[in-house]
């Protein structure tokens, strides 16, 4: 795996311990983890991190703003979601863009695999040429042809 810096929004005293238990764990992942929504913002204008981790456990965060500016102004950086109530299907997640939901309970192995899946290592050189991928985001939709990868 690549190193990835990842931004991590919560106000889960559970979840912030074990993403900082993951920094001590797997070097390659750069934890930094605030619990103010400003702090989040003011991140995201700072610095670029190549994921982003948003637990919306309190339902008071305009995802599909957030979301959305988020990927205008970094638009390689990979979204992760921890959905309102653990709701995958909650309203509050229309029109937000959304790499990888994750359910709780979520453990550093939860996390690390949704990782990988979003940031695999480079096949190995063969000298052929490798088939371009494109993982872009789309907007979250509920409908029964659009589910998210649930963890």
């Amino acid at each position: 795996m690549m190193k990835i810096n990842l931004l991590a929004y919560s106000v889960d005293p559970d979840l912030l311990t074990m993403l900082s238990s993951l920094n001590e764990k797997r070097k390659e992942i750069v934890v930094e983890h605030v619990g103010e929504i400003e702090e989040l913002y003011e991140n995201i204008d700072r610095q670029t991190f190549e994921a982003v981790l948003i637990d919306a456990a309190g339902g008071e965060i305009p995802l599909d703003l957030l979301t959305g500016d988020l990927i205008e102004q970094h638009p390689g950086t990979r979204i992760l979601l921890l959905p309102p109530d653990d709701d995958p299907n909650s309203p509050e997640l229309k029109d937000a863009i959304v790499h990888r939901l994750i359910m709780r309970p979520i453990t550093s192995d939860d996390l690390v695999k949704a990782l990988d899946e979003l940031f695999p290592a480079p096949p190995a050189q063969t000298g052929e040429p490798a088939a371009e991928e494109h993982d872009q985001p789309a907007a979250f939709e509920t409908d029964e042809n659009h589910e998210p990868s649930l963890i």
